[in-house]
């Protein structure tokens, strides 16, 4: 039996499964989100550091300076709205009082920030791995600079054209699906309501399909850069140094995926069963992908 949270309610209020004495509603508590607020403060530190070297660089800007400029200020963005969020969470945890709105608000707030920022950083990511690909397997040394517009415009609007809807509809806000407790997709909507199906899709198109298609174009592209950068390992050898800082920076993507496969992980395990009240094996599951996801920031 599916059970949906109250708009009213505060997270982690006791509840009863109706299924079985072995099953318990998922909660994993506040343990994660301290986790996360250190780990996105941090991660907040990393960003503007970014930030720092690209200005010192300035004679020395490339385009991948650029592009990895872009995607730190879309994870300074979401480091923010993770600290906010679990913050949120941890002062409204349990709270035995009468209504919990003004957290649900700002768990609206915090789920449309860190959707768009999250999406926005999805973009840059294959960016960075299609530009790698186009200046190291077909030498295309400045083809970033008449595509950077193009760049900025679609990583930073497109993702704009699904949130806002969403936002719009009712779609964003608290959901016990959330690994580390902050706020995503919810369990219902105002234009289709009552299936988990339905939450599967919006969840998808909230960012889960940009991130699991970011996954398979870096999955494809990196392999055949790699295989490049064997071959013309002598020419990379003699290239001034700052080039070989370049080099450097192929490896963001395959750590961007180890970082952010714990969320797709945690998708995954929510579908396989569509219910808020899991077993003792499946809530220590949680508790673990939580923890890594919370992680997640500062190691990015």
């Amino acid at each position: 039996v599916q059970q949906k949270m109250e708009l009213s309610e505060c997270p982690g209020v006791p509840k009863d499964c109706n299924t079985s004495a072995s099953f318990t509603v998922l909660d994993i508590g506040k343990a994660p989100s301290y986790v996360a607020i250190c780990s996105s403060l941090l991660a907040c530190l990393g960003s503007l550091l970014i930030f720092l070297t690209y200005w010192a660089l300035r004679d020395m800007k490339k385009e991948a300076q650029t592009i990895i400029t872009h995607l730190a200020l879309a994870d300074l963005i979401s480091a923010m709205g993770y600290v906010v969020g679990s913050a949120n969470f941890v002062w409204n945890y349990k709270r035995s009082i009468a209504g919990c709105t003004a957290f649900h608000e700002l768990c609206k707030v915090q789920a449309t920030v860190t959707s768009y920022s999250s999406m926005v950083s999805f973009s840059w990511t294959v960016i960075l791995a299609i530009h790698f690909y186009l200046v190291m397997v077909h030498r295309r040394q400045r083809h970033g600079v008449s595509r950077m517009p193009f760049y900025v415009l679609f990583s930073w609007g497109a993702p704009l054209l699904i949130v806002l809807p969403l936002l719009a509809t009712g779609h964003l806000g608290y959901s016990k699906y959330a690994a580390s407790n902050w706020c995503f997709v919810k369990d219902s909507g105002t234009f289709i309501r009552g299936t988990f199906q339905t939450w599967i899709l919006i969840v998808l198109l909230n960012g889960k399909l940009w991130e699991i298609s970011c996954y398979i174009i870096v999955v494809i592209l990196y392999p055949v850069i790699v295989a490049a950068l064997f071959r013309q390992k002598r020419r990379i050898l003699q290239l001034p140094g700052h080039d070989r800082f370049e080099l450097r920076l192929i490896a963001i993507p395959v750590l961007f995926i180890f970082l952010r496969i714990w969320g797709t992980i945690q998708f995954f395990l929510s579908i396989s069963k569509p219910d808020p009240c899991v077993s003792s094996e499946a809530l220590i599951a949680f508790k673990i992908l939580g923890f890594f996801q919370a992680w997640e920031s500062v190691l990015q």
